[in-house]
């Protein structure tokens, strides 16, 4: 059986590309509380670094959904770019009990899908080089 021929899990296409994306993502805003602490950013500029951050690790996580799924590559890596807008959505309402500005939302998820979409065209655009076998010469 061909690895095409397998069918499709959620765990197996999704599961490191999510956790990778999501990893990304929060240690990029954990860089980005750190300039902000330092001082070396200022405060107002806050959302725009939050919003980078969740864009890097988005569009990492659908490269690499995009990238290692066996077809439909961009479903997947919209799919993988998606959990991980959900997963950082989830863990911000649950930690942040502070009230949410929905265009702000809005504006957030809208970036973070097109910075899905764009990891996922890229990812399924890369081509695996195919090793070419060298012809063999038997010299005796």
């Amino acid at each position: 059986m061909k690895k095409t021929d397998e069918p499709l899990s959620l765990n197996r296409v999704l599961a490191f590309p999510v956790l990778t994306g999501l990893s990304a993502a929060l240690l990029a805003m954990l860089l980005g509380a750190f300039l902000v602490k330092l001082g070396r950013v200022g405060m107002d500029r806050i959302p725009a670094l939050a919003v980078s951050a969740l864009c890097l690790g988005v569009l990492l996580a659908a490269f690499l959904a995009a990238r290692s799924a066996p077809g439909n590559r961009l479903f997947w890596g919209i799919g993988a770019g998606a959990g991980v807008l959900l997963c950082v959505a989830l863990l911000s309402l649950s930690w942040f009990s502070e009230p949410v500005s929905l265009p702000q939302l809005a504006v957030n998820a809208a970036a973070a899908l097109l910075a899905a979409f764009l990891g996922a065209f890229i990812g399924s655009r890369r081509r695996r080089k195919k090793k070419r076998r060298r012809p063999q010469t038997h010299t005796s």
